[in-house]
């Protein structure tokens, strides 16, 4: 007798409402099974428990782990974690070997979403708290751009109907604040404006240190595309009557871009006579700009 019962009675198990051990090969336990092979005295307790006298008693939890083994609540280890796909990085979310003893389940980056995918980054460790990410990124899953698109070259020339251009800036190719142009000729008619840039992480520069490659197949890594660059872009014509009870004009221009396809280098935004895409200009008086 165990337990109070004999074995065909249910001495030795006990059930357990709020726990159970989960197999990866599929199926669950919540009761320890056994043999009562002398009073009080259990053997031949199903795997996740342990022979405690007169009862099979679970292995105490541990975090995140579905399958727990122990001889004796000493000895108590993680077999299999939760989201343990395969037991090799990027295809667990949670890995038992970080402290040397499988006592605990370790978050590690993965696809989840209560963990971080650290991409474009790297996980030097593994686990979560070890994500560093790629240079021009940020964020909890370093999908935040944190570095500004480089403006390569950006120019507008005013045309009049004889043909007469103003420029500016002086250098194109050195597009940073500029101060302003004044003229006095007012019989502008159109504008031509054009705008190169580029963005390029500095993580993906020749002196960062790139992500991990995507892979396609989502065997190597789960992530299995990725790219970056410039998607849109806009110019904005604002044009302010020097009358202040005048009303101004604003004209906004969009560039063509597209989410799947991100442009890295030659991002070209342009409303030029080249491609019949001038800017046709209200009539300007003075005081206007």
């Amino acid at each position: 007798i165990c337990n109070g019962q004999p074995t065909p009675r249910g001495g030795c198990s006990q059930e357990y409402t709020t726990d159970a051990i989960y197999y990866k090969g599929g199926g669950s336990r919540n009761q320890g099974g056994g043999t009562c092979i002398s009073p009080d005295v259990c053997a031949d307790c199903q795997d996740g428990f342990y022979n405690n006298g007169a009862l099979c008693t679970i292995c105490p939890q541990i975090a995140n782990c579905n399958h727990r083994r122990c001889s004796n609540p000493a000895d108590n280890y993680c077999e299999w974690c939760q989201y343990e796909i395969v037991d090799k990085q990027y295809w667990r979310a949670y890995t038992r070997h970080k402290d040397g003893h499988m006592k605990e389940c370790r978050k590690t980056c993965s696809w989840r979403f209560d963990s971080t995918r650290c991409y474009p980054g790297n996980c030097t460790d593994e686990v979560a708290q070890s994500c560093v990410c790629t240079d021009g990124f940020g964020g909890n899953h370093c999908d935040t751009i944190t570095e500004e698109t480089s403006v390569l070259y950006a120019e507008i020339k005013l045309h009049t109907s004889t043909n007469e251009i103003l420029t500016t800036p002086n250098d194109p190719n050195d597009p940073g604040s500029e101060p302003t142009k004044w003229t006095n000729n007012k019989n502008f008619g159109e504008a031509e404006i054009e705008i190169r840039a580029k963005y390029v992480a500095s993580g993906y520069s020749t002196t960062g240190t790139p992500p991990p490659q995507p892979d396609p197949t989502g065997v190597a890594h789960y992530i299995t595309d990725f790219n970056h660059g410039i998607i849109y872009g806009l110019i904005t014509v604002d044009y302010i009557r020097g009358n202040p009870d005048a009303n101004n004009t604003f004209l906004q221009f969009s560039c063509p871009g597209n989410e799947d396809s991100p442009i890295n280098v030659n991002y070209d935004c342009s409303r030029t006579r080249h491609n019949n895409s001038q800017v046709i200009l209200p009539t300007f008086h003075h005081s206007d700009q």
